[in-house]
């Protein structure tokens, strides 16, 4: 890796550490749902889920849309207008999609669009699709001018694929190609025993920012199911150059390997967020809930710098959105929806329901169960951390070599909470082959100022120099979230 103006690191990159343990750091969810469901009767009644939701910053505005669901199964077996054909089964799905909006993304109001008869009444937030897409939107802003000029595109899911659509203000949508499925899963394709066999389900839709490869610019990551007689769900990618011709990648990018089954482990669905050259998920992990038994699934983090190979971190009690205190309506289980920075915050919007339900309907009762939207907030960057283990007074830990491309002056920038600033964190700069502190970037050189930001007494570091960065801890309530190297150019 090569320092440029800085380089983030969240820690994903240890080339060995002892006496520290890496923790994934909870988020403070709001105690109740952000957004009311529907009174009775309402289109929205008994479902506000897999949420998506945009931050203007010019505006100030968060614009949302989900699925919805009134007091009605899901689906049934049956064909005519609206009717979708999976794996040549006809059915007539009853979830409709909805359009929100908030000032501060917590208060959230239901605007009547007037668009969608329900009945007997427009006077309803619906927003009309085309009836082949019956699943969740996913929304991102992606202006463009051309033969379908746009503000926003939406991948809405269909059962084994996904359709494309296009608007202008988020509320009038136009379907790319009458609502046509954008790839097929393994079966359609005509393969045998794939992973998505069954089903390449879209549950996250992002414009890759990152990625030199043009082929690869939008990515839908999808829960990609390989059917029977496991029915092993994990998470597969497809992507596009121009986000109408997609690719479907021959293998999954997270989840159990080949032949494994059952519950634990599974990855149901995700929310990614690009930052600071890292592809942040927030999946949502499937396992039993202690207390039921049934389907719980909770959210987890994983990380990746090229956004096909992840690393999970899915330890129980290092989950992201755990599920929620006793009580609480989101109790029985959590799945994340839609993740993003919100100025100096990361918001991450999640479908929760309660202890007493279970996602395909409680088995002691007919009662549709009820789901609803909620949200959780980390501080930028804070979502790893490094801390010591219980016993050790001091741990180190050291990161992936850097090259350094010209003369500079190196300093680290901290993330970080600290009692003690001349002792609780040092940095060293180790050779990158011998591994042996470089002369004058020993951790008695570095001096951490009161902003966290620290150099070295030392004299400039020459270009093509190899360096691994290596970090001292002490203090018990010292945590390392975040470091930035940065190079800057010695004065002539």
């Amino acid at each position: 890796m090569k320092v440029g103006d800085c380089r983030f690191i969240l820690f994903d990159d240890l080339i060995f550490s002892l006496g520290v343990q890496q923790n994934v750091v909870q988020g403070r969810p709001i105690a109740d749902p952000v957004i009311r469901l529907g009174e009775p009767g309402a289109w929205d009644e008994k479902r506000i889920q897999f949420s998506s939701v945009l931050y203007d910053d010019k505006e100030r505005k968060f614009r949302m849309w989900y699925l919805g669901l009134g007091d009605e199964p899901e689906c049934e077996l049956g064909e005519g207008p609206g009717s979708v054909v999976h794996r040549g089964v006809s059915y007539i799905g009853h979830t409709k999609q909805g359009y929100a909006k908030s000032m501060d993304g917590v208060h959230w109001v239901k605007p009547s669009l007037e668009l969608v008869e329900f009945n007997g009444s427009l006077n309803n937030n619906i927003i009309p699709v085309h009836p082949a897409l019956p699943g969740s939107p996913m929304v991102i802003e992606d202006p463009e001018d051309g033969v379908n000029p746009h503000r926003y595109k939406m991948i809405l899911s269909n059962g084994g694929g996904g359709g494309l659509s296009f608007s202008d203000d988020g509320i009038h949508w136009h379907s790319y190609r009458e609502g046509m499925n954008l790839y097929q899963c393994g079966g359609e394709r005509g393969q045998i025993a794939s992973f998505d066999q069954f089903t390449q389900e879209p549950y996250c839709f992002i414009k890759d920012i990152y990625t030199r490869d043009e082929s690869k610019r939008y990515r839908i990551y999808t829960q990609a199911s390989s059917g029977s007689p496991h029915w092993v769900r994990r998470t597969g990618l497809v992507y596009s150059a121009d986000a109408r011709h997609w690719v479907v990648h021959p293998e999954a990018v997270m989840g159990l390997p080949d032949g494994g089954s059952g519950i634990s482990g599974q990855v149901h669905g995700l929310a990614v967020m690009l930052y600071k050259g890292y592809y942040v998920a927030f999946i949502h992990l499937c396992l039993p809930h202690p207390k039921t038994g049934w389907l719980a699934p909770r959210v987890h983090l994983a990380i990746s710098t090229d956004g096909q190979n992840f690393r999970i971190y899915g330890d129980e009690s290092n989950a992201l959105v755990p599920l929620g205190p006793e009580g609480s309506w989101w109790e029985g289980g959590v799945t994340s929806d839609s993740v993003l920075m919100v100025g100096e915050e990361i918001f991450c919007y999640f479908t929760g329901l309660n202890v007493k339900a279970a996602w395909d309907g409680n088995p002691e009762s007919e009662e549709r169960p009820a789901l609803n939207t909620g949200l959780a907030k980390w501080d930028s960057g804070r979502i790893l951390s490094i801390s010591l283990k219980r016993g050790y007074s001091e741990g180190y830990f050291m990161l992936s070599a850097v090259e350094i491309e010209d003369d500079c002056i190196p300093e680290i920038v901290l993330n970080a909470e600290i009692n003690d600033i001349t002792t609780d964190i040092k940095a060293a700069l180790l050779d990158g082959t011998s591994r042996m502190t470089v002369p004058g970037y020993g951790f008695d050189d570095f001096k951490l100022d009161s902003e966290l930001s620290g150099k070295w007494n030392s004299q400039i570091l020459p270009s093509g120099s190899r360096v691994i960065p290596s970090f001292q801890i002490t203090g018990e309530v010292t945590r390392i979230y975040s470091a930035e190297l940065h190079s800057s150019t010695p004065k002539e």
